[in-house]
Protein backbone atom coordinates (compact mmCIF):
# COMPACT_ATOMS: atom_id res chain seq x y z
CA UNK A 1 0.00 0.00 0.00
CA UNK A 2 1.44 3.36 -1.00
CA UNK A 3 1.63 6.32 1.37
CA UNK A 4 -0.77 8.29 -0.87
CA UNK A 5 -3.32 5.46 -0.90
CA UNK A 6 -3.10 5.15 2.89
CA UNK A 7 -3.72 8.90 3.32
CA UNK A 8 -6.77 8.73 1.01
CA UNK A 9 -8.16 5.75 2.91
CA UNK A 10 -7.62 7.54 6.22
CA UNK A 11 -9.50 10.64 5.03
CA UNK A 12 -12.39 8.47 3.79
CA UNK A 13 -12.68 6.95 7.24
CA UNK A 14 -12.93 10.46 8.67
CA UNK A 15 -16.10 11.30 6.70
CA UNK A 16 -19.28 12.26 8.52
CA UNK A 17 -22.72 12.53 6.92
CA UNK A 18 -24.12 15.95 7.86
CA UNK A 19 -27.05 16.39 5.48
CA UNK A 20 -28.66 15.75 2.14
CA UNK A 21 -29.77 17.77 -0.85
CA UNK A 22 -32.98 16.30 -2.25
CA UNK A 23 -33.91 17.33 -5.77
CA UNK A 24 -37.68 17.25 -6.19
CA UNK A 25 -39.82 17.79 -9.26
CA UNK A 26 -41.36 21.25 -9.53
CA UNK A 27 -45.14 21.15 -9.65
CA UNK A 28 -47.98 23.67 -9.31
CA UNK A 29 -47.36 24.23 -5.58
CA UNK A 30 -45.99 27.66 -4.67
CA UNK A 31 -42.52 27.66 -3.04
CA UNK A 32 -43.95 28.81 0.30
CA UNK A 33 -46.34 25.85 0.48
CA UNK A 34 -43.59 23.38 -0.44
CA UNK A 35 -41.16 24.82 2.14
CA UNK A 36 -43.79 24.44 4.87
CA UNK A 37 -44.45 20.86 3.82
CA UNK A 38 -40.73 20.02 3.70
CA UNK A 39 -40.11 21.53 7.14
CA UNK A 40 -42.94 19.42 8.57
CA UNK A 41 -41.51 16.25 6.94
CA UNK A 42 -37.90 16.79 8.06
CA UNK A 43 -38.27 14.46 11.04
CA UNK A 44 -36.43 14.27 14.35
CA UNK A 45 -32.85 14.10 13.03
CA UNK A 46 -32.98 16.57 10.14
CA UNK A 47 -33.67 20.27 9.84
CA UNK A 48 -35.04 21.70 6.58
CA UNK A 49 -32.58 24.47 5.74
CA UNK A 50 -33.57 25.91 2.36
CA UNK A 51 -34.97 25.40 -1.09
CA UNK A 52 -33.24 26.70 -4.21
CA UNK A 53 -33.90 26.66 -7.92
CA UNK A 54 -31.90 27.71 -10.94
CA UNK A 55 -33.59 30.71 -12.52
CA UNK A 56 -33.41 29.25 -16.01
CA UNK A 57 -32.44 26.06 -17.74
CA UNK A 58 -31.25 25.59 -21.31
CA UNK A 59 -31.23 22.93 -24.00
CA UNK A 60 -27.90 21.78 -25.40
CA UNK A 61 -28.31 24.30 -28.22
CA UNK A 62 -28.32 27.14 -25.67
CA UNK A 63 -32.02 28.01 -25.97
CA UNK A 64 -33.41 29.16 -22.61
CA UNK A 65 -36.47 27.20 -21.55
CA UNK A 66 -37.53 29.07 -18.41
CA UNK A 67 -37.53 27.83 -14.85
CA UNK A 68 -35.73 24.66 -13.92
CA UNK A 69 -38.03 21.63 -13.63
CA UNK A 70 -36.82 20.89 -10.09
CA UNK A 71 -36.19 22.33 -6.64
CA UNK A 72 -33.02 21.60 -4.63
CA UNK A 73 -34.08 21.09 -1.00
CA UNK A 74 -31.36 21.05 1.66
CA UNK A 75 -31.75 19.17 4.91
CA UNK A 76 -28.99 19.18 7.54
CA UNK A 77 -28.48 17.23 10.72
CA UNK A 78 -30.09 18.92 13.74
CA UNK A 79 -26.62 18.69 15.32
CA UNK A 80 -25.21 21.01 12.62
CA UNK A 81 -27.93 23.63 12.21
CA UNK A 82 -25.42 26.43 12.79
CA UNK A 83 -24.69 28.43 9.61
CA UNK A 84 -21.12 27.13 9.35
CA UNK A 85 -22.01 23.50 10.14
CA UNK A 86 -19.43 23.51 12.94
CA UNK A 87 -20.68 20.78 15.29
CA UNK A 88 -18.04 18.10 15.91
CA UNK A 89 -20.66 15.31 16.08
CA UNK A 90 -23.13 15.30 13.17
CA UNK A 91 -25.24 12.46 14.56
CA UNK A 92 -26.78 11.66 11.16
CA UNK A 93 -27.03 8.17 9.74
CA UNK A 94 -27.95 6.93 6.26
CA UNK A 95 -31.12 5.45 7.76
CA UNK A 96 -32.21 9.02 8.64
CA UNK A 97 -31.94 9.98 4.96
CA UNK A 98 -33.90 6.89 3.91
CA UNK A 99 -36.62 7.71 6.47
CA UNK A 100 -36.85 11.25 5.06
CA UNK A 101 -37.22 9.88 1.51
CA UNK A 102 -39.96 7.55 2.73
CA UNK A 103 -41.87 10.47 4.31
CA UNK A 104 -41.51 12.50 1.10
CA UNK A 105 -42.80 9.61 -1.01
CA UNK A 106 -45.79 9.11 1.30
CA UNK A 107 -46.74 12.77 0.77
CA UNK A 108 -46.34 12.59 -3.03
CA UNK A 109 -43.20 14.74 -3.15
CA UNK A 110 -41.53 13.37 -6.30
CA UNK A 111 -37.81 12.84 -5.62
CA UNK A 112 -35.54 13.05 -8.66
CA UNK A 113 -32.24 12.35 -6.90
CA UNK A 114 -30.26 12.96 -3.72
CA UNK A 115 -26.79 14.33 -3.02
CA UNK A 116 -25.31 13.48 0.37
CA UNK A 117 -23.47 16.21 2.25
CA UNK A 118 -20.31 15.17 4.09
CA UNK A 119 -17.72 16.66 6.36
CA UNK A 120 -14.27 15.18 5.71
CA UNK A 121 -11.48 15.56 8.26
CA UNK A 122 -13.65 18.09 10.08
CA UNK A 123 -14.11 20.30 6.99
CA UNK A 124 -17.25 20.87 4.92
CA UNK A 125 -16.89 18.84 1.69
CA UNK A 126 -19.80 20.37 -0.27
CA UNK A 127 -20.87 23.71 -1.64
CA UNK A 128 -22.60 25.99 0.85
CA UNK A 129 -26.27 26.84 0.25
CA UNK A 130 -26.23 26.87 -3.58
CA UNK A 131 -28.26 28.93 -6.00
CA UNK A 132 -31.20 31.18 -5.42
CA UNK A 133 -32.37 30.78 -1.83
CA UNK A 134 -35.86 30.44 -0.44
CA UNK A 135 -35.18 30.00 3.26
CA UNK A 136 -37.78 28.50 5.55
CA UNK A 137 -38.70 31.39 7.84
CA UNK A 138 -41.48 33.84 8.53
CA UNK A 139 -40.21 36.14 5.78
CA UNK A 140 -42.25 36.36 2.55
CA UNK A 141 -40.98 34.12 -0.22
CA UNK A 142 -41.00 34.56 -3.94
CA UNK A 143 -42.44 31.66 -5.91
CA UNK A 144 -39.80 32.11 -8.59
CA UNK A 145 -42.45 32.86 -11.19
Amino acid sequence: MTEEHSAQESSLLDQALVGVDVLVRRDERPARQLTQQLAALAGPHLHFRLITSPVASAHAGGELTGLSPYWRCRFVSVAVRAPVLASPEPGLHFADVLALLQRLAEEQVYVIKTEHLYRTSGKQAFFPDPGREYKHSNQPLSDGK
